[in-house]
């Protein structure tokens, strides 16, 4: 494909230098959606499944690190997300957190769809 040319998911294309603008509209959120979701020490859904969900931004606002995952994790086998960071997932699914044993924390979430 030429360079400038950009093709659109109907089989069309888009020409010229303000195409990127048109060709990655479809990927611009519509609806935003935020919660603040206690963590512990046992498995908690963080936010459910999306089919429509464009992004999804999950950020540590607690004191202690939670871990993240697909049900049925644990805090020695989750994607440890310490105080203060933050992650951004393009992802559908649930996500799910857990605390170190004893431990709670404050997760707040962002979602785009």
């Amino acid at each position: 494909m030429a360079e400038g040319v950009f093709p659109k998911a109907d089989g069309e294309v888009y020409f010229g230098k303000d195409a990127n603008m048109n060709y990655y509209q479809g990927a611009l959120a519509g609806t935003l959606n935020h919660a603040s979701v206690d963590m512990a020490d046992t498995e908690v859904e963080i936010i459910a499944a999306n089919a429509n969900r464009k992004t999804l931004l999950i950020t540590n606002a607690g004191s202690n690190t939670v871990f993240l995952g697909a049900t049925g994790l644990a805090d020695t086998d989750g994607y440890p997300l310490l105080t203060g960071q933050s992650i951004l997932l393009y992802n559908l699914e649930a996500v799910f957190g857990i605390c170190a044993s004893g431990e709670t924390s404050d997760i707040r979430y962002l979602e785009a769809q």
